[in-house]
C-alpha cells in the first residue's frame, strides 16, 4: 500500500468497501473492517474517514442490488475501530437527515458496537440462523444417495 500514490489510496479504500458490499458476505465485510482497524494502514491514508463517503452516497442504490448492503456497511464501519462520534459524523455527512437508511445504518453500527463491547456474537437482523448455516456450508459438496453418472466426469 505504501507503493500507491497518495491520490490512489482513497480509490483502494472505495474498491475494498465496494467489494465487501457487492460480495454480500459478512465475513468479507468483517475482514475489510479489520484491515482498516490496523493503525499503520489508517495512517497511510490522509482523510481516511472521507474515503467512506463515496460508498455511503451510493448505499441506497447498492441496497437495490444487495439487500444486506447496509448491514455489511455497518460491519465494515464498526470493524475500523474508529470512534463512535467519527462514525456518526461520516454517516451523517453522507446520508440525508430524514433518510430512513441513515437511521437504520446508525442503529446497526450502534448495535454492533454494543455487541463488540459486551463480547457477545452478533447475528445480523436480516440473517436467520438457517442463512448463516447455508452461508457456511455453501462450498461443501452435496451428498446424494444415487451414484453419480460417468458423464459428470467427462470434462
Amino acid at each position: 500500500m505504501r507503493g500507491l500514490k497518495p491520490s490512489q489510496r482513497p480509490i483502494l479504500i472505495r474498491e475494498l468497501i465496494s467489494s465487501a458490499l457487492h460480495g454480500n458476505d459478512f465475513t468479507d465485510a468483517f475482514s475489510i473492517g479489520s484491515l482498516f482497524a490496523i493503525r499503520s494502514i489508517r495512517c497511510l491514508f490522509t482523510g481516511f474517514p472521507d474515503a467512506f463517503e463515496a460508498e455511503l452516497n451510493l448505499l441506497a442504490d447498492t441496497t437495490l442490488d444487495v439487500p444486506h448492503a447496509s448491514s455489511l456497511m455497518a460491519v465494515v464501519l464498526n470493524g475500523t475501530g474508529l470512534d463512535k462520534q467519527v462514525l456518526e459524523t461520516i454517516i451523517s455527512r453522507s446520508l440525508a437527515q430524514d433518510d430512513a437508511l441513515r437511521e437504520h445504518l446508525l442503529g446497526e453500527v450502534k448495535l454492533l458496537q454494543e455487541h463488540s463491547d459486551s463480547g457477545t456474537d452478533f447475528q445480523p437482523d436480516d440473517e436467520s440462523p438457517e442463512d448463516e448455516t447455508h452461508r457456511k456450508n455453501r462450498f461443501e459438496r452435496d451428498t446424494y444417495s444415487e451414484p453419480t453418472s460417468g458423464h459428470a466426469y467427462a470434462y
